[in-house]
């Protein structure tokens, strides 16, 4: 896929540079201009990029404008357009008969602003500084400084040309030191020189890359870097072994909604379109397609990526595989459908108590089976005995606590519980340890209490029957 961030220079010496980029040129005759700037002009008139030519000696408006109609035949329909400008330096640079740096950098960024609002891709300039004297050199200095930091902030690509009869050695060198490449002629072939500075900040650049791309593909979740139009111009290996694919070259430059089930694309639509209106984090599930053709229940977590000037350049998709969990879940909720219908068909009340916590509950029937609403007194031990017939408590409790001693994982009793009317009603209470300590001792416990006063009383007619 096209690299829009990357520019055809036009030249041999250097093919691409990316947008904010800030070169220099050093010239000895008025052909050695000419040999670079206008195949650059050419290859900015081309690429849809708004150019900009402020020209001085040795080389004229007139003379600029005939060289660059040579080799651009429509240069005519170019400038009718609105896409190439050709100014004398005294109209750009000196127009008040003096140099202003804060009007002519701000000039430069309302070109780019006309640039982008009429459709140009970005803005291509050069200057000649052959008109600079030598009293307006620290200011162009300090000009040239901030020039660097405005175009590597905008889409903006710079040429300013200096004459090398002009400047002496320090001149020079502070020219390379303010532009990131630098053209010169050595032996009637055009060299570029790279900034030493530039190098280590792309040296450091370099490492940085290798670290992050070494993190990504290491990541346990797939990272995915798609366009603003959904086509994906990055994947992690995770990622291709969560679709199921080979090789990048498989998904490079597809859409990334090839890989949603079709059911879920408009809810992927609403959350990318939430994350570019409020450029936050934006997390949603949905169900993609493996190559084989199988489902996987993704969860994923989406943010925009803004470029140098803070415009949406891209999505940055995060995902990890939740099938399993969603089993689970679902197998989960099943089980708690099929317990509430247990419960709800059961006259028992449940109970369970953990003695690590002391925290003793009681649900819903537990309550009602005496009568009370549900939650109308603590559920403590204390409660508990309180409830139940003073005849039958020491009773009650041995067994409970010959229970707990012996270790026994199940244990059955029958004792009488006070209800709300102030009655006693006969309770059948078994109990299940579920969970013990490392020495054996139960830790937890769950069980329910049955009302079974009904048969005792037929018990007890069958045993005493009434003459």
């Amino acid at each position: 896929m096209k690299n829009t961030n990357s520019r055809n220079l036009g030249l041999e010496v250097i093919k691409e540079v990316p947008w904010g980029t800030h070169l220099c040129q050093f010239y000895k005759t008025k052909e050695d201009l000419l040999d670079i700037l206008v195949p650059y002009f050419k290859a900015g008139l081309e690429n849809n990029e708004f150019c900009m030519w402020v020209t001085s000696e040795p080389l004229s408006v007139e003379e600029a404008e005939r060289e660059l109609k040579k080799i651009v035949k429509d240069l005519d329909d170019y400038i009718n357009k609105g896409q190439l400008e050709i100014l004398d330096y005294s109209e750009w640079y000196t127009t008040n008969g003096k140099f202003d740096s804060g009007r002519v950098l701000e000039g430069w960024v309302e070109k780019e602003k006309y640039a982008l609002q009429n459709g140009f891709d970005g803005l291509r300039l050069t200057g000649n500084m052959f008109w600079l004297g030598k009293n307006d050199w620290d200011d162009f200095k300090s000009y040239e400084e901030t020039v660097n930091d405005v175009i590597d902030k905008h889409r903006m690509i710079a040429i300013c040309s200096y004459s090398l009869e002009k400047c002496n050695a320090s001149e020079i060198i502070d020219v390379v030191s303010n532009h990131q490449f630098t053209i010169i002629k050595r032996k009637s072939k055009w060299n570029i020189i790279e900034n030493s500075e530039r190098k280590k900040i792309k040296e450091i650049l370099n490492e940085k890359t290798i670290f992050y791309e070494t993190l990504v593909n290491t990541s346990p979740e797939a990272i995915t870097v798609t366009d603003l139009e959904g086509r994906i111009t990055y994947l992690s290996n995770k990622t291709l072994k969560l679709l199921g694919y080979n090789s990048t070259e498989e998904l490079l430059g597809h859409n990334a909604f090839e890989f949603i089930a079709s059911e879920d694309h408009e809810k992927a639509k609403i959350a990318l379109q939430q994350t570019f209106v409020d450029s936050g984090i934006r997390n949603f599930e949905c169900t993609a397609v493996r190559k084989d053709g199988t489902r996987i229940i993704l969860e994923e977590s989406t943010v925009i990526i803004k470029d140098s000037m803070g415009n949406p350049k891209s999505f940055m998709a995060i995902a990890r595989e939740i099938t399993d969990r969603k089993k689970v879940e679902e197998a989960l909720r099943e089980s708690k459908r099929e317990l509430n219908v247990t419960l709800n068909a059961t006259t028992s009340g449940i109970y369970k108590w953990n003695f690590k916590t002391n925290v003793l509950f009681f649900d819903p029937r537990y309550y009602t089976m005496l009568g009370y609403e549900p939650g109308a007194f603590p559920a403590t031990y204390e409660t508990w005995k309180s409830l139940i017939h003073p005849d039958d408590l020491a009773g009650a409790l041995s067994v409970a606590e010959d229970y707990l001693v012996s270790k026994p994982d199940h244990y059955e009793n029958e004792f009488r519980m006070r209800t709300k009317a102030g009655e006693y009603r006969w309770i059948h209470a078994q109990s299940t340890v579920v969970e013990r300590d490392e020495c054996g001792k139960a830790v937890q416990i769950i069980g329910n209490h049955k009302d079974i006063t009904e048969r005792k009383k037929a018990e007890a007619e069958l045993k005493y029957p009434k003459s």
